[in-house]
């Protein structure tokens, strides 16, 4: 007896990457210029405590661009790891600000380990359809969870996609989240393009998902699913993780998704 899931393509999402560099961004059109920082840089003696993280506490950083966010923690006392799949990322960073790791990662694919840091974090982090839910996912290996942020002046994909990622996420491994709207000191650039800047008079996103014992069990037994069917469509092993998977499917664009075969013992 055959039962078929509709799973998230690992190989897929890890073969589409994107390449972007310091001072550029990818959009339909093409490769454009773009300011040499995110989007926001907080300023804000109180980041740690509105994000919800405690002073002394192992931050890895996922797709974290050019590290303005990842630097304000760092800064307020926390142990933070850079990571970035791009090297052209990393090695402009590695100039600008210290962290006690630079990774050359996709966010896919770790944390591998179970609390080995309290959170995840990104600020406005890409792939939300593509890679980010399954490093949300992830996010749970850790002691405490995941957060990511946005500003809310113009994100309107984020705006609709990241609730939805994160209330299935918490539905699916039974976990507490919260969504809330916050102010924080912060600068934003210009409309002007000359590099100047004004104080962010917007609201930002955080979106904070929180993990147990029992979640960790599980996304380590997801994890696990997903590698192995890298490069096959059949399985007879998991039916509980290529269901929890199955509810996963809304959250990824088609193409990176694949029906799987479960091949029901007789």
């Amino acid at each position: 007896m055959k039962k078929i899931f509709i799973l998230p393509d690992l190989k897929a999402i890890l073969d589409n990457k994107e390449m972007w560099k310091p001072g550029s961004m990818v959009t339909k059109e093409g490769r454009k210029k773009r300011f040499m920082s995110q989007s926001t840089i907080p300023s804000d003696d109180l980041i740690l405590e509105k994000l919800g993280i405690q002073k002394g506490e192992t931050v890895l950083s996922i797709a974290s661009n050019h590290g303005d966010w990842a630097r304000s923690i760092k800064d307020k006392g926390c142990i933070v790891d850079y990571s970035e799949i791009s090297k052209y990322f990393i090695n402009y960073v590695k100039k600008r600000i210290k962290f006690r790791n630079y990774l050359k990662k996709d966010f896919t694919n770790f944390p591998e380990k179970v609390n080995r840091y309290d959170w995840s974090f990104s600020y406005e982090p890409v792939g939300g359809r593509r890679g980010l839910p399954i490093a949300m996912m992830r996010s749970l290996l850790n002691r405490k969870g995941g957060i990511i942020v946005y500003y809310e002046e113009c994100q309107p994909g984020k705006a609709k996609d990241w609730p939805r990622m994160i209330r299935a996420l918490a539905k699916t491994y039974k976990t507490r989240y919260t969504i809330k709207s916050k102010s924080f000191e912060a600068f934003r650039h210009q409309a002007d393009g000359l590099g100047t800047y004004k104080k962010a008079d917007k609201r930002f996103k955080v979106f904070t998902l929180k993990t147990n014992d029992s979640a960790k069990k599980k996304v380590l037994e997801d994890i696990k699913i997903l590698e192995s069917l890298k490069n096959k469509n059949t399985t007879n092993k998991n039916l509980a993780s290529l269901q929890r998977l199955n509810n996963l499917k809304a959250l990824f664009v088609d193409k990176f998704t694949k029906e799987v075969t479960f091949q029901i013992k007789k």
